[in-house]
């Protein structure tokens, strides 16, 4: 299974806006509130990629890019920062990217493909009269799925439920006529 995507922000809203955003294009995401709590998790989770805010409480992003240096621990980290200062002490950090905000959904999407793979990804083709999805469980293609199919599925399963119940029932009134033959046979005799 790919690696996550780390975030590291202490503003709630952009937690929940990135992992929402993140987790529809088929990432793993892990969230953190701070630069502590972000080095903990890398104790036990290796992220394919930390997108790392400056300004935060307890131990700010530069003093944890600044750990991960003294760790040695190489992971692509691309800082997320508002103003033109902070954006040139970034560039400084030489990290492996820069997401001034307030970024682009496109641009944000784009720069994480540069060093994450998604989960799950779905690519979705809009045709005339249904949508496409092509499903990737990481690099492996998996197959294809359409609203269209979905519905033809849906109904082939309810189709088999209800053919084994009627099935059941023809096999139960066989049973019985078979039984009052066999019964009526030796009455008979």
């Amino acid at each position: 299974m790919p690696a996550p995507i780390l975030v590291v922000d202490d503003d709630p809203d952009i937690q929940t806006t990135l992992r929402m955003v993140l987790e529809d294009e088929g990432y793993a995401v892990v969230v953190a509130a701070t630069g502590a709590e972000a080095l903990a998790l890398l104790e036990t989770t290796t992220p394919a990629l930390v997108l790392l805010d400056l300004n935060m409480p307890v131990l700010s992003g530069w003093d944890f890019y600044a750990a991960l240096e003294r760790q040695h621990t190489r992971v692509p980290v691309v800082i997320m920062t508002a103003g033109n200062v902070a954006l040139a002490e970034a560039t400084q950090l030489q990290a492996d990217g820069v997401l001034p905000k307030p970024f682009e959904l496109d641009f944000l999407l784009r720069t994480v493909a540069r060093f994450a793979v998604p989960t799950v990804r779905y690519e979705r083709l809009t045709g005339l009269a249904s949508q496409v999805y092509y499903v990737y469980d990481g690099p492996r293609y998996l197959g294809v799925v359409s609203e269209a199919a979905d519905g033809l599925w849906q109904a082939v399963d309810t189709a088999q439920q209800e053919l084994g119940m009627l099935f059941h029932s023809y096999q139960e009134a066989g049973r019985l006529l078979v039984g009052r033959a066999q019964s009526s046979r030796s009455e008979d005799r």
